[in-house]
């Protein structure tokens, strides 16, 4: 449940939320290590493009953990126990039992995740507004924030165009996961 717990926080609050943390000289955490003596391991997370950077990737990935845990906790319940059996009767050991029945009865699970996160990821835009703006600079600008951007700054015809490109930059990707995780089926 803890795990799951972000999946349901809007990526907006959530990004707010680690804003108001990682503040410097008035955010939570400097607040705690400031406490205990260490407020100058405490610097500008979101000023430099290197930390800022990894603040995203860190606070994107812990949001859609559980997202992507509870669809591999169904896959793993969907496979049958009888296949385990039958595997440890034939004497399968358990790297024979990974990877010729758990892995290939995952696919399905697996193809869901690549093909949400590939989408995820590279559309990302609530993390990215409501921690970093883009910035600083235009360094953690994604795709999203551009379009956006150029939208409102009366540029309607070309951010269409954009987004376009966008959609082919995520079509790609994601028809490759498909293609690689595809099933044999024997009708």
């Amino acid at each position: 449940m803890i795990i799951y717990l972000p999946a349901i926080i809007s990526p907006l609050i959530m990004g707010y939320i680690w804003y108001l943390l990682l503040q410097p000289g008035r955010g939570f955490i400097f607040h705690m290590l400031d406490r205990v003596g260490k407020s100058s391991w405490f610097g500008n997370w979101l000023g430099s493009y290197t930390t800022s950077m990894l603040v995203l990737i860190l606070v994107n990935v812990w949001q859609y953990a559980g997202m992507t845990m509870v669809i591999y906790l169904a896959g793993l319940q969907a496979i049958p126990e009888e296949l385990y059996e039958a595997a440890k009767v034939d004497g399968a050991s358990f790297s024979k039992r990974l990877f010729y029945i758990t892995l290939p009865m995952l696919i399905p699970a697996i193809r869901i995740n690549v093909v949400t996160n590939i989408i995820g990821s590279l559309s990302v835009f609530d993390i990215v507004m409501s921690l970093t703006g883009g910035g600083p600079g235009y360094a953690t600008e994604t795709l999203s924030i551009y379009i956006m951007r150029m939208c409102y700054g009366s540029k309607t015809g070309y951010s269409t165009a954009v987004a376009i490109i966008m959609f082919f930059i995520i079509l790609i990707p994601v028809l490759i996961s498909m293609w690689l995780t595809r099933t044999k089926t024997t009708d």
